[in-house]
């Protein structure tokens, strides 16, 4: 899962650039942590030095950006390296970020997936909550699912695709997580929503729109690699 903030959007005051810690697969249960962030393209040049705030219901670190002066522009590749402490332990840690017009956002709601698979809101009762978690475990899967295949999300000007992979991969987490107790049920539907997600993932990757200058224009339909910066 991806475990921090990868895009911002440019020119609003309370951008939130957020970062979950762990050690050796534990998430932490509270942290303190001082944050550096550089300018893109290897710069050494710091442009925020700060300390973070703890968000204890969610088990994250956070740093609140303005991004309306002129030190921040819509660049890929800033940089954040952190200093985190936790009890008597002390970590470093670096993530990269991208500043953009449009970030994408996923749009899917626990009303989105009832529709399309209406047993899931009968799921442990009718409790929903599994449904919102999946629902946020899929887009962060689905970034680094792009990431690493070289797309920056905002790039993408083929939304309607974008938001279909992430409800079928949403629903494939919902099934994966049902399925615990050896629910057969629940795992085939598991694996019927995982083969339409990845057919769908295969679709959007191989004939891709791209908007690069994010003025809701489509650029052209390409294979842009220039985004990539990790595997899964």
């Amino acid at each position: 899962m991806l475990n921090y903030t990868d895009e911002i959007k440019l020119g609003i005051e309370s951008a939130q650039l957020r970062y979950r810690p762990s050690a050796n697969h534990t998430v932490f249960e509270t942290a303190s942590a001082s944050i550096t962030i550089f300018y893109p393209d290897g710069h050494a040049t710091a442009i925020v030095q700060s300390e973070m705030q703890w968000n204890a219901t969610s088990h994250e670190l956070f740093y609140i950006m303005d991004t309306t002066g002129s030190n921040w522009s819509a660049a890929k590749n800033y940089r954040a390296e952190m200093i985190i402490a936790s009890g008597t332990d002390s970590f470093y840690r670096e993530f990269y970020f991208d500043i953009c017009k449009t970030p994408w956002k996923a749009n899917t709601t626990v009303n989105d997936l009832i529709k399309l698979a209406p047993m899931a809101g009968y799921n442990h009762g009718g409790d929903l909550q599994s449904c919102e978690t999946a629902i946020v475990e899929a887009e962060e899967q689905l970034r680094v699912l792009l990431r690493a295949s070289g797309f920056a999300p905002a790039d993408i000007a083929d939304h309607s695709t974008l938001d279909a992979c992430h409800r079928y991969l949403a629903l494939s987490i919902f099934y994966l997580q049902s399925s615990g107790n050896g629910d057969s049920v629940m795992w085939s539907k598991h694996e019927k929503w995982q083969e339409l997600h990845e057919q769908t993932f295969k679709h959007l990757v191989t004939r891709l729109k791209l908007d690069l200058n994010q003025d809701g224009a489509i650029d052209g339909e390409t294979q842009n690699l220039t985004s990539r910066r990790f595997e899964p």
